[in-house]
């Protein structure tokens, strides 16, 4: 007797991209009864163009050999700024990038909104990375900051015990992305180039001290993408701060298995289980 094939499990043709100035990351995600899931990393060689990386990033990675209707695009260290929500016009965002940032020669300007933290977010992405994501993908591309996954999960986490000022820290890289909180309000959003838990501490401490009179009046939740700089700067944190909490994503999420994957980020986990 001939066996029965076993059923074909349709690929979501949905894919993302987490691009970083070191690596791109890949996935393909769809909540169904059985949640599907493929997650692939891939290291950019630094003296390449993007364009070539993603030439052979796609003749070899098996999560790009299936068909894609869309492409959504985490930019990271793409220079964002908030603004609130409420002072938001479309019509002016180039205006308020190029006063902030400065010069915007070659860039692109997109914006997200995150509304239930009320404001915008202005980033920028090089002309050249997205003529070559929309050439090599050949579809619709959607960018996206990779702070706006993590300011949206973290402003809509519930408030435990008495004290309502929360600094969440984000460490990816060398980048700290800082976001302080009175309640469910952002009160200050910033990121730093950091080098060791040294400057982890200065730039959080800095922070607190603008919006708070005393770091003993905030609690301090801290999640990297390693696990060691994210001990290393809980434990700066705790010589000065005496409610400082390590955030391990994977008891977050109640170890979904999206959270399992070596080297996915934080942020892309954000995205994808919202």
């Amino acid at each position: 007797m001939a066996d029965t094939p076993s059923a074909i499990i349709p690929v979501p043709q949905d894919l993302y991209v987490h691009l970083s100035e070191r690596k791109m990351n890949f996935a393909r995600y769809e909540l169904r009864r059985e949640p599907y899931f493929a997650f692939s990393a891939f290291n950019l060689q630094r003296r390449m163009s993007l364009r070539a990386n993603l030439k052979e990033v796609c003749a070899t990675e098996a999560i790009l050999q299936t068909p894609t209707r869309r492409v959504q695009v985490l930019v990271e260290n793409g220079k964002p700024i908030a603004i609130p929500l409420t002072d938001f016009r479309e019509e002016d965002c180039q205006k308020i990038y190029q006063y902030s940032i400065g010069s915007i020669e070659g860039r692109n300007i997109f914006y997200d909104i995150i509304a239930p933290a009320g404001i915008v977010l202005l980033f920028s992405v090089d002309k050249s990375v997205c003529k070559a994501m929309e050439d090599t993908f050949g579809t619709e591309v959607h960018y996206l900051s990779s702070l706006t996954p993590v300011v949206k999960h973290f402003t809509t986490k519930p408030l435990s015990g008495e004290f309502p000022t929360r600094l969440f820290i984000y460490l990816h890289e060398t980048t700290a992305d800082m976001l302080l909180l009175s309640e469910n309000r952002p009160l200050c959003i910033n990121s730093c180039f950091v080098q060791s838990s040294t400057d982890v501490a200065y730039y959080a401490l800095g922070m607190l001290r603008n919006f708070v009179a005393s770091p003993a009046e905030a609690t301090i939740h801290i999640v990297a993408d390693e696990a060691p700089q994210r001990e290393a700067a809980c434990t700066e944190l705790k010589k000065y701060a005496p409610r400082v909490y390590a955030v391990h994503p994977s008891a977050e999420f109640h170890r979904n298995p999206v959270t399992m994957a070596e080297g996915i980020t934080y942020d892309l986990v954000n995205l994808l289980l919202p």
